[in-house]
């Protein structure tokens, strides 16, 4: 979380606890802050995305400034100044609404913005470096109370990023690079040391930016903000939360992914805005769109990336945050599995297999009921014994090879309608036995993330991720795991829809 207004005086033997809120000065990051439920502002949308101020490109070693201050450029509607992706990135056209509560000069907008509709009198001046989008009135500085955004949504390939060719696009431009690469000589040394280690057997910019990005998911390092201290004189504002406190927020795992991703040579730029806010079940908008309340305690900071041919890629590290951009797996998945013959009809044989079983097994059930019973002097039979575990014996075995399939249903009918607070855990407990069930099980080595990326690359979607976004938020942020959950919960059930059954993958029946 960011854009915190705190006394920064080294000579202070008590550090001020401010609230958290837009401002100024990112210089001097650190320190602990305390809420502000404020509402800033509301947005009548039908995506989730991060809503963005401004970015800053240098590092100071205590925190971030802009580089240079280049004359502002004027828009009157279309956005014709800044751009974010390229050529390569698929996006679609949508449109967004925002009414602020609190009046800032300034717009909060979504990347990939092409225009903005306010009253005729208004125009836009543009700061190309920040990308800060200042609100003018004539020549004057003025306030909206509502306007509407289109913007470009966009989807990303996780194949397509991982076969990105590096010094191409942008970065054959030796200022582009020095810009987005740039790091303080006083950068300690295990700083770069520790980014080469996380990436070195990395062949592919995407894998080095996942295994940056990955590293605060897996080192013990915990979101804090209270317990919160400023680097002193001579110690570097990274440094410190990864080799010392390991105890931050946003400020401190963005920043901290930035040097990391810099020092492996890899350009990156620090951003600042506020995350999606809380959706507002109580409101719809106009046209169905979804409400969300975006609150000072929304403020945030996070990481883009650059990848030639695609533009500026957010990635979010912060412990209990969602990235909440499209990443899909669009390797198509083969119809034809390894242990699996098919016939000429295209019917797996071991399906067929199963079904000339119960065939046989009902077969033997007709053949024994039109003959003859044989009497007993004593009227019992041990035939009418036998003749009744027949139908036992297939009702048994409908249920066997039905069993992940009415499990499934079981599981599902018992979560779905709960709103505690313990439910998400728990059914996402259940979520990963099922697959485990079929095969699919988490290594102890794994992260959440990790796991979830193996198996939407098993069943050729995104959905795992998604889900598991949403329960480290919920797990992370006090108080919101039943909202979570009630977000959630459809997801969760289309995700043990399929794990019932094992994915029409060559990648799982290699893996087992």
């Amino acid at each position: 979380m960011d854009f915190l207004k705190f006394n920064t005086s080294e000579s202070s033997k008590k550090q001020e606890v401010s609230k958290i809120g837009y401002g100024l000065d990112d210089s001097k990051l650190g320190g602990p802050f305390t809420s502000d439920p404020t509402i800033v502002f509301t947005a009548q949308t039908q995506n989730k995305q991060y809503w963005r101020v401004e970015t800053k490109d240098f590092y100071t070693g205590k925190g971030w400034e802009v580089s240079e201050n280049q004359k502002k450029v004027t828009f009157k509607n279309k956005n014709d100044v800044v751009s974010w992706y390229e050529q390569n990135t698929k996006t679609e056209t949508t449109t967004a609404t925002i009414t602020m509560q609190k009046s800032y000069p300034h717009l909060t907008y979504p990347a990939g913005l092409v225009s903005v509709e306010a009253s005729s009198d208004i125009s836009y001046s543009v700061d190309p470096f920040s990308e800060k989008i200042y609100t003018m009135d004539a020549d004057s500085s003025t306030t909206l109370h509502s306007y509407k955004v289109t913007y470009e949504v966009p989807e990303f390939s996780i194949e397509n990023l991982k076969a990105v060719k590096t010094n191409e696009g942008q970065e054959t431009n030796p200022y582009f690079m020095t810009k987005y690469t740039q790091l303080p000589e006083s950068l300690p040394q295990r700083v770069r040391d520790l980014a080469v280690n996380l990436t070195n057997d990395k062949n592919n910019r995407y894998d080095k930016v996942l295994a940056i990005e990955n590293y605060f998911t897996d080192h013990s390092f915990v979101y804090e903000t209270t317990n919160v201290s400023f680097p002193t004189k001579h110690q570097d504002y990274v440094d410190q939360f990864l080799f010392d406190t390991k105890s931050g927020y946003c400020n401190n795992f963005s920043t901290s992914m930035i040097v990391l991703l810099r020092s492996a040579g890899i350009p990156a730029r620090w951003v600042k805005g506020y995350t999606e806010g809380t959706l507002d079940n109580t409101l719809v908008g106009a046209e169905g769109e979804d409400v969300y309340k975006v609150a000072n305690d929304n403020a945030h900071s996070w990481v883009e990336v650059y990848f030639p041919g695609y533009g500026w890629i957010p990635f979010e590290p912060t412990k209990g945050f969602t990235n909440p951009y499209n990443f899909t797996n669009n390797t198509p998945a083969p119809t034809l599995q390894n242990n699996e013959v098919y016939n000429s009809n295209n019917e797996p044989i071991q399906q067929r297999n199963n079904e000339a079983k119960l065939k046989s097994l009902i077969e033997d059930t007709e053949d024994a009921s039109t003959k003859k019973i044989p009497n007993s002097k004593n009227g019992f039979s041990w035939w009418y014994v036998f003749l009744s575990t027949i139908p036992i014996s297939i009702i048994g075995y409908i249920l066997f090879i039905t069993r992940m399939k009415w499990i499934t249903f079981f599981i599902i009918h018992f979560y779905k309608y709960r709103k505690d607070d313990a439910v998400y855990t728990k059914a996402y407990d259940s979520l990963l036995k099922q697959f485990a069930r079929i095969g699919i099980r988490r290594d102890e080595s794994q992260t959440f993330r990790e796991y979830a990326l193996h198996v939407d690359t098993l069943y050729n979607s995104a959905d795992m991720q998604q889900l598991t976004f949403s329960y480290e938020y919920a797990m992370y942020q006090k108080g919101q795991a039943a909202a979570e959950w009630k977000k959630s919960v459809h997801l969760w059930e289309k995700l043990m829809k399929k794990a019932a059954s094992p994915p029409k993958s060559n990648d799982f029946y290699s893996a087992i």
